[in-house]
């Protein structure tokens, strides 16, 4: 199943959440898939608040 950017990155949290990932995939993957495949419109402002400070 294709995933779009905003459902790869909840499924990320939901991993890692699960521990069935680890700190540095995590960020790596995450990092990727919002700055290279993520549409900021795609996100409500709520979202692109947290998204944003997890990437800090």
């Amino acid at each position: 199943m294709e995933r779009t950017p905003k459902e790869r990155l909840c499924w990320l949290l939901r991993l890692y959440k699960d521990k069935e990932i680890e700190a540095e995939t995590f960020c790596d993957e995450f990092h990727l898939t919002y700055h290279y495949e993520l549409n900021d419109e795609e996100l409500n402002e709520t979202e692109r608040v947290l998204f944003r400070e997890l990437l800090q």
